[in-house]
C-alpha cells in the first residue's frame, strides 16, 4: 500500500488534501480487492446481474465502512466491518445467483444486512440504517437500468 505524506503545518487546505489522498489510496485498495473477484466474474453464468449487484455490494461496503469515521453521527457504536465481510458476501452472491433462476433480492438483502454485515451491528437504529441502505442499493431496478444502458449503446440522451 503506498504511503501518503502528511504535512505537519497548520494549513487546513493541505491537511484536507492529505486526507483526500489517503481516501484515494483506500478506495484504490478496495478496487484492488474487487479485481481479485475477476475469476468469480468469469465463472458466473449470470454475468450482468452479478456485476450489477457486485457494484452495489462494493458501494454498500464503502458506505458502511466510511461511516465509522464520523463517530456517533455515523454509527451509534463502532463496528469491525472489513474486507472479509465483502469477500464472503461476494461468495454468497455468486452461490445464490448460480442456484436460483431469478435474483433472490429479499434473501440477498437479508443475508448481507442481517448476517454478513448485520452480524456486527448491535444497535437497533444502526440495523435499521443498514437495511435501508440495502433496500436502496440492491433492487431489481439496478439490473433494469443496466440492461437499458447496454441496449442504448451509448446513444441514449439523459
Amino acid at each position: 500500500m503506498p504511503h501518503a505524506k502528511c504535512n505537519n503545518n497548520n494549513d487546513d487546505d493541505d491537511y484536507a488534501q492529505d486526507l483526500s489522498t489517503l481516501e484515494d489510496v483506500r478506495v484504490l485498495t478496495e478496487l484492488t480487492n474487487v479485481a481479485n473477484f475477476q475469476d468469480t466474474l468469469e465463472m458466473c453464468a449470470r454475468e450482468m446481474e452479478f456485476k450489477s449487484i457486485l457494484f452495489s455490494l462494493c458501494y454498500f461496503h464503502a458506505v458502511v465502512s466510511e461511516r465509522r469515521k464520523f463517530g456517533p453521527q455515523g454509527w451509534n457504536r463502532k463496528y469491525p466491518f472489513n474486507t472479509g465481510d465483502l469477500t464472503i458476501s461476494v461468495n454468497v452472491l455468486y452461490n445464490y445467483l448460480e442456484a436460483n433462476t431469478k435474483v433472490p433480492w429479499e434473501d440477498l438483502r437479508y443475508l448481507f444486512g442481517e448476517i454478513m454485515y448485520g452480524g456486527h451491528i448491535t444497535d437497533d437504529w444502526d440495523r435499521r440504517l443498514c437495511r435501508t441502505y440495502l433496500e436502496e442499493y440492491m433492487n431489481h431496478l439496478m439490473v433494469c437500468i443496466r440492461i437499458l444502458s447496454l441496449s442504448c449503446n451509448g446513444m441514449c440522451n439523459e
